[in-house]
């Protein structure tokens, strides 16, 4: 039903303008016009007066509103990407139905060659952990998917024995995605395990405990370490939850960030549990120093 209303709404004659950062551009692509800023002009949508951050455009007797506003108060995303100066409107975004009810049974797969990456669908990149359960076909996290805007309503769903997180199968997503999402390859993403975190030193800081934790000896004993998703937990600041398989099983690390003592923008990490999900207890793999 929302995508209806959205649609019908920009099928309207207003024609609609968008508000996005000057870039450099061909002389022969440009045209300059005279145009008129109406801040008087009231926007009512559906029947209730909202207030746009820019003021509505007049020109040559048509009326062009921020189109990234007006697509947000209508559901949708507006993305712009520079590179190809081109403009993704999608009218994909809803409120979806809580799918992680007690009540609701969910076929139980294996997580088995987990990994992440980032993928760009329609115009946005998007972090998602994607995995294999004991066969070929592909899953992705479900929460991951979400963040996409891919529609997951009506679709088959799994969950991991070992996290507990519900996974589609791209078999399944293909039936809602409007487009098959891309591998994005950008030299910038250094951190190929952070779910959603975006701050530079806290992500730096991350990097240097994984780098540390990476490969050592206790004794007699080596140590492999390889995080497969950092996310941070909910309600929680500076906290996260790490899955990583050591030495080929799997645990949840608990993580928690303090401030250095030393360095304003620097932080530390600390291990505070680990749980061994295989056996689902709390257990140290390797008793390291805290």
């Amino acid at each position: 039903m929302q995508r209806k209303k959205w649609t019908k709404a920009f099928g309207l004659t207003a024609a609609f303008g968008f508000v996005f950062a000057s870039g450099v551009y061909a002389q022969d692509a440009i045209q300059k016009v005279e145009a008129y800023l109406r801040p008087d002009y009231q926007i009512v949508l559906n029947g209730k007066p909202v207030n746009l951050q820019h003021s509505t455009l007049i020109y040559d007797g048509s009326s062009y509103l921020p189109l990234k506003e007006i697509g947000t108060l209508f559901g949708a995303t507006v993305n712009w990407r520079g590179e190809t100066n081109t403009i993704y409107i999608n009218s994909r975004l809803s409120d979806l139905q809580p799918e992680t009810s007690d009540n609701v049974q969910y076929p139980e797969v294996t997580m088995m060659g987990a990994y992440g990456m980032v993928l760009d669908y329609l115009g946005a990149k998007t972090w998602v952990l994607q995995m294999y359960a004991g066969s070929s076909e592909k899953y992705y996290r479900l929460d991951d998917v979400k963040r996409m805007g891919v529609m997951t309503d009506g679709l088959s769903k799994v969950r991991d024995k070992y996290t507990g997180w519900l996974f589609v199968s791209e078999k399944e997503l293909k039936k809602t995605w409007k487009a098959t999402p891309k591998t994005s390859y950008d030299p910038s993403w250094t951190h190929p395990y952070m779910s959603t975190e975006s701050d530079p030193n806290k992500l730096d800081a991350m990097e240097k405990y994984v780098k540390l934790w990476s490969n050592f000896q206790i004794g007699n004993q080596y140590y492999s370490v390889s995080p497969i998703v950092i996310d941070p937990l909910p309600d929680k600041t500076d906290e996260y939850r790490m899955l990583a398989s050591v030495n080929g099983h799997y645990y949840f690390f608990e993580l928690k960030l303090t401030k250095s003592s030393l360095f304003e923008d620097d932080y530390l990490v600390s291990t505070a549990n680990t749980y061994n999900l295989e056996t689902g207890k709390q257990e140290d793999p390797y008793s390291p120093p805290r």
